[in-house]
């Protein structure tokens, strides 16, 4: 990937080099258009990374008061797809601060797992995730809230 952003960068350069040198209003209408194009596109990666940074924050925090937890531990919550074909599927059921632990069912027989790190997960499934941990998190609460009622 670090070599895709370095040709990337390198070509956005050769552009805006060609750009200075220019004497041919249409090649420079041409690059404006294009160098334009390449910083709304950059603009745009860049608030979706702050979304998945933010959303990502929202479910550590969960684990600074709670640890890391199972999908079984949340009532009535199942496990996110991460990905699904034919008789074959993979369940993201574990979740820890830094990663998930994704598990593989062939003819719902378990025949592998894998971690994988939550930079690394759509946005839809971090929002899926964040759900699952704000629940975890108010059943969790309620549960020590009882506890201390009962003075234990």
């Amino acid at each position: 990937m670090s070599n895709l952003k370095t040709d990337f960068d390198n070509l956005v350069n050769v552009l805006k080099a060609r750009k200075l040198y220019s004497e041919n209003d249409e090649v420079d209408t041409a690059l404006n258009i294009l160098l334009g194009s390449i910083q709304d596109k950059e603009e745009y990666q860049e608030s979706v990374r702050t979304d998945k940074e933010n959303i990502i924050d929202l479910i550590q925090n969960v684990f600074v008061n709670w640890g890391e937890f199972n999908i079984s531990d949340v009532e009535s919550a199942d496990a996110p797809i991460y990905n699904e074909l034919g008789n074959h599927i993979e369940l993201i059921e574990s979740f820890n601060n830094n990663s998930v632990t994704i598990f593989k069912y062939e003819n719902d027989i378990e025949v592998d797992e894998f971690e994988l790190d939550y930079e690394d997960l759509s946005m839809d499934l971090l929002e899926e995730i964040l759900l699952i941990a704000e629940q975890y998190d108010v059943e969790q609460q309620k549960f020590f809230d009882s506890c201390l009622n009962k003075n234990f």
